[in-house]
């Protein structure tokens, strides 16, 4: 059955199939019409045993009139299936079946039978029982509208196929959707608790970065008492005009709480507190029969009694002053380590008192954080980076930490949205959902460094204990999008491990096994000038592609906003990121770049790249001729 005379003269003349075979559509065939079509094709108006049919409507509904006793109709079209159409139960009276098949589905549900009919598929193409489609007809990307146009009719014969062959051929394309990035006021206070640690330095030099000039860091034991790296840091940035106040301030006692609050108040009238961020906290690795009565209220102060004291005391603001009430927790409130029950029931109060300020219309959000690595004395802990690694949690750099926690202050308000104005996918089920951002479960980077546990496995044999038993946490129903997901990569990657692995790398999805992994450079870059003949444009360009990956890195852009072509400071590096840069450099690819050359606006990276290659080639000749020598002498 074909719907065009046009058609059916294609099948008999040139796919020779005979005149009595082939039935054209009348535009005003019913289905009774088409049923006494189909019914005089076989013997004594039997009906036909087996029917492939993309047919809709009364078409379909004649098809399976046309159906033979035990006879069976496959719909490949599906239109009415999935426009959810009923069908009369009247026209299976004679035991004929009815199938709707999706190949897609298949190959979700049963990948081994979809793997076998596509092999089948394949081995009748390679025989000669099957062919390509003919005829096709070509058409240039620019008319693609056209195409689709002339594909909706059903009116064509054969394929459509739409090439890219011309360069010059203009498409139109979708704006990309500009990132959103946080900036802070200039003019407004910004209270950091817990701003000496670690993450609370990191915190407070990225919003430097953004606009923040007035900074008010509280802690408990006072700068004094805090490490001189922390000392060094309000130097610097006061050096910068920037206005650091370390406060001694232990915000589990209110009253300490509520007089700093009015004190700002009452010293800077004019000067506004916008924001609080709360990264305050206590570890006490205790297993809970261990832990005493003082010891489990030591260990919840900061982060049960600090948040309700903070909470209390800005309560006397004006309403809206607030921009956002951040709270850095942790994944552990999903996945509890035996040691940390303490802070694993501070971090869950403190996701849970997000909600209850939410429902307040006041903005707040706890954002749940894994291990972060190499900032401060935990972060450089290996128990510690042992123990999330068996627990299957993901760590972060520093980098990667302040990219995640953005979304805190963009999103902070009482509702979240994709930019388009649609809510974000749990909105409907869940109105205070937004008020926690979940961070670290990165499905795809989840089943890469499974596959890396195998492999170290494979390699050293089978009297090597497994690491591979799978956490509590994976069967908790909080986390069941990220376990479907992660199961996704799973099958994934079993089907083809090594285009995925690229895949994973050129979208970032392997976070810890990032371009910018200094280690990596370091070795791809000692090979490429050690090679016997090294290839200079390769090379720059491995370089020239490194430093811009750091750039962005430090910057918190994403590398396609990084032009090699440009200098370092063009891209607003400063002379803080430059001396961390600087680090970097002499790390990655073993080079000493003074200040000065590092600032130099007529320097590009490109350039930059191409100075550190030809001194890295030119050691490396020096050495190659002393080797010489000496072994002439």
């Amino acid at each position: 059955m074909v719907g065009t005379t046009e058609k059916a003269d294609f099948l008999i003349r040139e796919m020779k199939l005979p005149e009595s075979h082939v039935i054209a559509i009348a535009s005003g065939d019913g289905a009774s019409a088409l049923h006494k079509k189909l019914a005089r094709m076989t013997p004594h108006g039997r009906g036909f045993d087996i029917i492939l049919s993309t047919a809709r409507g009364d078409v379909l509904h004649a098809s399976i009139q046309a159906l033979a006793p035990l006879g069976h109709l496959v719909d490949v079209g599906r239109t009415d299936v999935q426009e959810s159409k009923a069908l009369g139960m009247e026209l299976f009276s004679k035991s004929a079946n009815f199938s709707s098949f999706d190949l897609s589905l298949v190959l979700d549900a049963d990948p081994a039978l979809g793997k076998e009919l596509m092999q089948a598929v394949h081995n009748y193409y390679r025989d000669g029982l099957i062919r390509a489609v003919r005829p096709f007809s070509v058409t240039d990307v620019s008319k693609l509208d056209r195409v689709l146009l002339r594909f909706s009719k059903g009116t064509h014969v054969g394929k459509l196929v739409v090439t890219f062959q011309d360069p010059q051929t203009p498409v139109k394309m979708l704006p990309i959707p500009s990132q959103q990035h946080v900036q802070f006021d200039p003019a407004a206070y910004y209270i950091v608790v817990g701003g000496f640690g670690g993450l609370g330095r990191s915190i407070i030099r990225w919003m430097c970065q953004r606009g923040a000039r007035n900074l008010v860091v509280l802690s408990r034991r006072g700068i004094e008492k805090s490490s001189p790296v922390a000392q060094n840091l309000v130097n610097t940035l006061g050096e910068r005009g920037i206005n650091i106040q370390p406060l001694t301030c232990d915000i589990s006692d209110r009253s300490q709480v509520t007089r700093f609050i009015e004190s700002i108040s009452l010293v800077s009238p004019n000067t506004p507190v916008k924001g609080i961020i709360h990264a305050a906290v206590s570890y006490l690795d205790l297993s809970f029969d261990k832990l005493t009565v003082q010891r489990w209220r030591d260990s919840l102060a900061a982060k049960v009694q600090g948040s309700k004291n903070l909470h209390e005391a800005t309560l006397s603001l004006p309403r809206g002053q607030l921009d956002f009430f951040v709270m850095v927790t942790s994944l552990e409130s999903i996945y509890a380590l035996a040691t940390q029950s303490a802070y694993t029931a501070a971090n869950a109060f403190q996701d849970s008192f997000a909600r209850y300020r939410r429902r307040l219309d006041m903005p707040a959000t706890s954002i749940s954080l894994g291990f972060v690595n190499g900032i401060g004395e935990l972060g450089q802990d290996s128990i510690t980076v042992e123990m999330f690694a068996r627990n299957k949690g993901l760590t972060l750099s520093e980098g990667e930490f302040l990219a995640r926690l953005e979304p805190a202050f963009l999103n902070d308000g009482l509702t979240i949205n994709d930019g388009e104005g649609n809510n974000w996918v749990g909105q409907a089920e869940d109105l205070l959902s937004a008020s926690n951002i979940l961070t670290c479960l990165d499905p795809a980077a989840m089943a890469a460094t499974e596959r890396d546990e195998e492999d170290e496995a494979r390699d050293a044999g089978p009297a090597r204990p497994s690491r591979n038993a799978m956490p509590r946490w994976y069967d908790d129903g909080r986390v069941s999008l990220i376990m479907r997901a992660f199961e996704d990569a799973r099958r994934d990657r079993r089907t083809s491990s090594s285009s995925d692995a690229g895949v994973a790398a050129a979208q970032g999805g392997d976070d810890n096994a990032g371009k910018s992994s200094i280690s990596r450079i370091r070795r791809q870059f000692d090979a490429d000038i050690t090679a016997e003949a090294p290839e200079r444009f390769k090379t720059v360009g491995f370089v020239t592609g490194a430093i811009s990956t750091a750039v962005a890195d430090m910057l918190f852009v994403d590398v396609s906003n990084i032009n090699p072509g440009r200098s370092v400071a063009d891209h607003g590096v400063d002379s803080l990121i430059a001396a961390e840069l600087r680090n970097w450099f002499h790390q990655a690819l073993g080079a000493k770049i003074n200040m000065q050359e590092l600032l130099d606006a007529r320097s590009s990276i490109a350039a930059l790249a191409g100075r550190i290659v030809d001194a890295a080639s030119a050691k490396r000749q020096d050495v190659q001729e002393g080797k010489v020598r000496n072994t002439y002498r």
